[in-house]
């Protein structure tokens, strides 16, 4: 991952660096090896920002506040707020699960 001289991550675009790996490859800066290593590495950083989107997202059972007669209901830990609960899944798991990451 790209970063400043203390360490802090700069964004990247997948499809941007996906295509300098291309490119790289294309000019024959890269080995065939290394444009391997590389697609991994993305591919790794991905999933592990999936994996991050996914336990903001996750799943809680309560009730919401000030209606303790209400039965338990799941609900999405992070879009939920104070008195209005999102279903779990909420929008954002879903579009992860339909992409199929």
């Amino acid at each position: 991952m790209n970063a400043t001289e203390d360490g802090a991550p700069l964004g990247e675009g997948p499809i941007d660096t996906l295509g300098a790996i291309e490119r790289g490859a294309v000019l024959g800066i890269l080995s065939a090896a290394d444009e391997v290593l590389a697609t991994k590495q993305l591919a790794e950083r991905q999933t592990q920002a999936l994996n991050k989107v996914r336990e903001l997202h996750r799943l809680r059972t309560g009730r919401a506040v000030g209606f303790g007669d209400m039965p338990d209901e799941d609900f999405c830990a992070e879009c939920s707020t104070v008195g209005q609960h999102i279903p779990y899944p909420c929008p954002t798991i879903r579009a992860l699960d339909e992409a199929g990451a």
